[in-house]
């Protein structure tokens, strides 16, 4: 497997052009991530995730979308309903019923991976990046909540994924504009922003997503290129796939130039990297990686390669 199995990129149309069947085999990227610009309905849906199969055989891509509910919902015209998370509030059936039947529907169209739940307890002020997307203050029930949405969406094949590790919700800024900072004390987050993520790690969550945060109490650095935060990551017993947001946030645009950033967050610990956007230098960013392979040896490139691979064999069919 090449470099590019660690990417998960973003799609500029609703089919792929022979140069894009072609890279996506060629450099075996390990997924995608799709927007509503990527299909009308559901026939065209099938057909570019068909498309994406057969460009990616053998393999198998992670072939997702960001369907948490409320006003986070890519596609959603096509699918639904799934409401806020406050709108589940001491509704834990309703949110399984709902995230049930959202599931079967994403199954029937090949998609295997939905880059949810919000697992950031909300925060008074509340980060505006997170608005409408939190389920509670308390940090056990926000772990319930994200573990029903967990569940649901196994049920039917779909791998889940928790973010905002290791906590979004006290955070200063919205990480789409600028770096979100926060400084509460290590005893709060290990007390509190962490709970759902132990929970989750219990019950066998695949994949955690970072965010472009920083956290004083962790590093002096952003965790999207903090090996401290992806090693607390570990600390608490996760073993799966730990990948970031996305790269091409207006969080990161000045701080390296976009190929640079991912090759910084894959050898800080991350296991792939999310590029949604900036779609004309994804062949420039593959590219780098390889000129930078011995450098991704070195920082656990093979190690990362097992546990995508690991994970990827529990996709819906």
């Amino acid at each position: 497997m090449t470099p590019g199995s660690r990417l998960i990129l973003g799609l500029q149309k609703s089919h792929l052009t022979n140069s894009i069947k072609d890279f996506l085999r060629q450099k075996q990227i390990g997924g995608v991530i799709l927007f509503d610009h990527n299909a009308e309905n559901i026939g065209e849906l099938k057909s570019l995730v068909a498309e994406i199969n057969a460009a990616c055989s053998p393999g198998r891509p992670f072939i997702g979308i960001d369907f948490e509910g409320g006003r986070v919902r890519r596609l959603g015209k096509l699918f639904g309903p799934l409401r806020r998370a406050e709108d589940y509030a001491d509704n834990l059936t309703g949110l399984s019923e709902d995230c049930a039947r959202l599931a079967k529907q994403f199954s029937a169209c090949g998609i295997n991976f939905n880059f949810a739940p919000v697992c950031d307890l909300t925060y008074a002020p509340l980060n505006v990046a997170l608005a409408d997307r939190t389920f509670s203050t308390d940090p056990a029930l926000t772990a319930a909540y994200c573990l029903e949405f967990h569940r649901a969406f196994s049920g039917a094949g779909i791998m889940t994924c928790f973010k905002h590790f290791p906590g979004l919700g006290s955070a200063v800024n919205d990480p789409h504009a600028s770096m979100a900072i926060s400084c509460i004390p290590f005893e709060r987050l290990r007390d509190f922003d962490l709970v759902p993520y132990k929970a989750g790690i219990r019950l066998g969550i695949k994949i955690i997503m970072t965010s472009h945060i920083l956290i004083s109490s962790v590093d002096g650095e952003i965790a999207t290129f903090s090996k401290r935060t992806t090693d607390l990551a570990r600390s608490l017993g996760f073993a799966g796939v730990l990948i970031t947001d996305d790269l091409s946030m207006g969080a990161l645009k000045d701080i390296l130039p976009l190929r640079e950033r991912v090759l910084k967050a894959l050898c800080a610990g991350h296991d792939m990297a999310l590029v949604c956007h900036d779609h004309d230098d994804h062949l420039v960013i593959v590219e780098y990686l390889e000129k930078n392979l011995n450098t991704l040896m070195r920082s656990g490139h093979l190690k990362a390669l097992s546990r995508i691979e690991h994970a990827k064999k529990q996709l819906a069919a």
